[in-house]
């Protein structure tokens, strides 16, 4: 059973598919009990969700007004 750090330290790699059938296994089981790897998965995807949109944000901060 994975561990709540091993599961911070692989999150990225099973966004990114590049875990095998084995690790997304070990991964699902551990994100199905912790509650707090779950909030951390959803967050993670969100952010990574939200980097495409964030140069526009930054470019109306450096507009000048």
């Amino acid at each position: 059973m994975l561990k709540c750090r091993e599961f911070v330290d692989t999150a990225d790699a099973l966004v990114e598919g590049e875990l095998t059938v084995r690790q997304r296994l070990s991964m699902r089981l551990h994100w199905f009990i912790c509650k707090h790897c779950r909030r951390y998965l959803s967050q993670l995807r969100a952010l990574l969700g939200a980097i495409p949109f964030m140069h526009l944000s930054l470019i109306h901060i450096s507009e000048p007004t």
